[in-house]
Order: structure tokens, then sequence, then C-alpha cells
């Protein structure tokens, strides 16, 4: 959040913004709506024009949790990464860098570096390889070691980049559940409708509920939910549509 600052203009009479202060907080919350708290402040600071930070993503699997945020003190759009453990401790910058995703066994991320295509290093900052050359939104697949991302299609590599499957047309932002990491979901652009789509055949199943374009959705491990963003905000509800509830704090 963040609090702006005004005073009093002695030339044009009103007021006019001399500052402000922005904090950011990387929160938890279970799929209810119970047991909000705040894991790990990553932002408090003063600014005089505009805040200078906004959230990218977030991931977290076992003991971490990874995030990503643009930093407009370093240059315009630069986007760098965090790691934490879930309880707050451990705050380490990974560098530039967005969307990480972290492994199934907690010990790599896989990010997009600007211009550069897909990544993958430890999560102590060492170890980055290249394993593909354009691309953007990866997600690893929480128990195989396949990674979806988004291109001209959806696609699924391996962790070296060999090229498993291309998911013909489609596009969007994709991700796995646990439960079943024979399908991804995604979105139909322009729309946002929900689509889960069938790794090995291609076949899709159309959800009726929507997010904006850009935002994706990110499903539940068990499968069952999804978080979405529409006009209201970040929200999570089941795949039908249903227990519809937002992320406010």
């Amino acid at each position: 959040h963040y609090i702006q600052k005004f005073e009093q203009d002695p030339f044009w009479g009103g007021t006019r913004q001399i500052g402000g202060h922005q904090e950011i907080f990387v929160c938890e919350i279970d799929v209810d709506g119970s047991n909000f708290r705040e894991v790990c402040k990553i932002v408090d600071e003063d600014f005089e024009r505009g805040w200078n930070h906004t959230p990218i993503s977030t991931s977290s699997a076992g003991d971490y949790i990874v995030i990503s945020k643009e930093d407009w003190t370093k240059g315009e759009h630069y986007t760098e990464m965090f790691i934490m453990k879930r309880d707050g401790t451990g705050l380490k910058n990974l560098g530039e860098g967005s969307y990480p995703d972290l492994s199934p066994d907690g010990k790599k991320i896989v990010y997009q570096k600007p211009n550069q295509g897909l990544w993958i290093k430890n999560i102590d900052g060492s170890g980055d390889r290249q394993i593909v050359s354009e691309g953007s939104y990866p997600a690893w697949a929480p128990s195989i070691n396949k990674i979806a991302f988004a291109g001209e299609q959806l696609y699924v590599v391996d962790t070296n980049g060999t090229i498993l499957n291309a998911l013909g047309t489609w596009k969007g932002i994709p991700d796995w559940t646990s439960s079943d990491t024979s399908k991804i979901i995604g979105y139909i652009p322009g729309k946002g409708n929900g689509l889960i789509i069938t790794i090995e055949t291609g076949a899709v199943d159309t959800l009726f509920i929507k997010t904006g374009d850009g935002a994706g959705f990110k499903w539940s491990p068990d499968g069952s939910r999804v978080i979405g963003h529409d006009e209201n905000g970040w929200y999570i509800s089941y795949l039908n549509g249903t227990n519809k509830w937002y992320l406010k704090p």
C-alpha cells in the first residue's frame, strides 16, 4: 500500500503532491479466506513523485517463496526477483528477471530474462543457464521436470529446453495442477475465458470463467480451484465459477 502526501499550492490554489510512502508485503492466506498473514515486507520507502515498485508475480514450493517486482529506481521497467522462506526469513535478491517459478523440489527456479528467453538457476543464484531463447511466463510442473511457457503458442519443454509438446495456436499464461500433470490451464487472449488443455492430444475444455488479459490463471494443487483477475480484483473460485471471493486484506 502507499500513502500520498500533499501541500497547498501557493500559486495555483488547491493541493499538489509532494511525495509519499510505499510498503509492499508478501502475504499468505488459506484458500477459504482465513488465516491471512504477512510473511515479509519487501518495500518500505518514501517517494517524491510516485511509487517506484510494482509487484509482478509470486510462486511457492516447499519451504520457499519467490517473487518478482518492478523497481523504477533502477531503470524503466527494471524487474528483479527475490526469494525467502515461508516464515519470512532469509530474504535474498536473485537479480534481474521476472515470473520466477520454483522447481518441484524447491531447489531451482525457471524465470524470464529480459529479451533473452527463459533461464534456470539455483535458489542461491548460482548455475544460471538458458534453456529457451524466446518465451515468457514459465510454469514448472509441480511433480515432474517439465516446463510450460508462452510463445507463438503454448509449449512444454524439458529442463534442457527440448520441446516436448507444441499446443496449437493457444496462447496466454499457462499453469499446472499437481493432481493431473497431463493438463495445463491457459486462457483465450482478448476474451479471458479459461482453457484446460490435455497436453498429449491437444483436446480443450473451455471454462466459462474469465480473467483479465495479461493476468492468467493460477491452478490449485488439487485441481478444483483457480485464482483469476477481473475488474474487481484478484479472486478465488471453483472451476465452474462458484464460491467466488476476492483477495483483499
